[in-house]
């Protein structure tokens, strides 16, 4: 009986933590540990296979070696049409993540790119869960 309730309880955090919604369904990590310059983007290989149209949120961690703030915008391109969608995050890491959602993306094959538009290198890594 004890396994069953701890079974239950830890599906119950699981979905109270990630939320039952279908954001949470897949993700992928993206790690930018190297830093991006003042005014530079990155844009990543790995991709984002979008089966239906959906939700996608970034849940992300971006600090700089100074206590400055920072403006990181996050850019997910559609790779068949070459459209994108921005948001910015504003702000740096201080035991919360940062959060942003892109609503109702088509389906499709999607690549992320960040823009640091702060005057200092940013580091970090965050999650997009479609």
């Amino acid at each position: 009986m004890k396994k069953v309730l701890v079974s239950i309880l830890s599906l119950f955090l699981c979905f109270t933590v990630f939320g039952a919604s279908s954001a949470a369904a897949e993700s992928t990590h993206f790690k930018y540990t190297q830093g991006v310059g003042p005014g530079d983007s990155y844009e990543w290989d790995q991709k984002i296979y979008l089966k239906s149209n959906g939700d996608v949120e970034i849940v992300a961690v971006q600090y700089s070696d100074d206590t400055t703030d920072v403006k990181v915008e996050y850019t997910l391109i559609n790779i068949g049409s070459k459209n994108a969608e921005s948001d910015a995050i504003n702000g740096t890491y201080k035991g919360k993540s940062k959060i942003l959602k892109f609503k109702n993306v088509k389906k499709g094959t999607y690549k992320l790119k960040i823009t640091n538009h702060s005057d200092e290198v940013v580091y970090g890594n965050f999650y997009a869960y479609y």
